[in-house]
């Protein structure tokens, strides 16, 4: 834990001399938290040293939960939960580490902080149209940033057969954010309404090459590695990988037909 983030959870935590950071004290009236499998928990004790413990979070989803429990949100009005945050917070408790240990066990976690970037994949393009059979194809995913939170983001373009044909095809008209860790999907937007590129709507955009793209599983499962570093190291420290995202993304692109490459830059940090 960075020296930033700590003094960060000292302030919303009003200093607070009962508060234990980042180690889990049992003893009556008191609380704190502590880090279990690079997932953060919090926790208070009654007279009788009975524990109520709250998890997982990012480091920043702890801060936002301390600050809702010490009603200091004015401190950090840059942060919010994620709709899986919000769902941990008002609902995923426990009572003793066994209960906690139970659940997230000391092997590699299976939380909502660790999935893989193949699975969020997944589970962003099974919910992205809800639904709907409609022809589409939804992009790699890029890291977006909205109010001082990081979200994963995506756009997708509709085509019918004639744009195949021709290999040309429109320009995105949807993209979403979504969860971080969990890749769920948080909103959604038209792109006439709420846009992220000045690109026109007039015209197509090729994605015919006679150049071979890498499109093997090897080259995405190295991709997705180098995205789940950052997004992982992220969430546990709020310190920020700019060498490895740059890499991912010059993955992403060197598969990507020039035309569309604009909107990946345009969406991306």
């Amino acid at each position: 834990m960075t020296e930033d983030i700590k003094n960060k959870i000292k302030m919303v935590t009003k200093n607070d001399d009962r508060f234990h950071l980042a180690k889990h004290v049992v003893i009556p009236n008191s609380n704190g938290c502590f880090e279990h499998n690079n997932m953060w928990f919090f926790y208070s004790a009654d007279e009788k040293a009975y524990e109520n413990i709250c998890g997982p979070f990012t480091v920043n989803g702890l801060i936002y939960a301390l600050a809702l429990e010490y009603d200091t949100t004015d401190l950090v009005d840059s942060l919010s939960f994620s709709e899986a945050e919000w769902d941990v917070y008002y609902n995923n408790h426990f009572y003793s580490m066994e209960d906690v240990l139970k659940k997230y066990p000391d092997t590699v976690a299976e939380g909502v902080l660790c999935d893989s970037m193949s699975n969020v994949m997944n589970r962003i393009t099974a919910s992205i149209l809800n639904g709907e059979k409609i022809p589409h194809s939804v992009s790699r995913p890029v890291l977006y940033r909205n109010d001082g939170v990081l979200y994963l983001a995506v756009f997708v373009f509709f085509y019918n057969r004639d744009d195949i044909e021709n290999g040309a095809v429109d320009r995105p008209t949807l993209w979403a954010i979504a969860d971080l860790s969990t890749g769920e999907i948080i909103e959604r937007f038209q792109s006439r309404d709420k846009d992220f590129s000045n690109a026109s709507y007039d015209k197509k955009y090729n994605v015919r090459t006679d150049k071979k793209y890498d499109t093997s599983r090897d080259y995405y499962k190295k991709a997705f590695e180098l995205l789940d570093k950052v997004r992982l190291t992220y969430m546990e420290s709020a310190r920020f990988l700019e060498r490895e995202y740059r890499e991912y993304m010059d993955m992403i692109l060197a598969d990507i037909p020039e035309d569309y490459r604009q909107f990946y830059t345009d969406l991306s940090i």
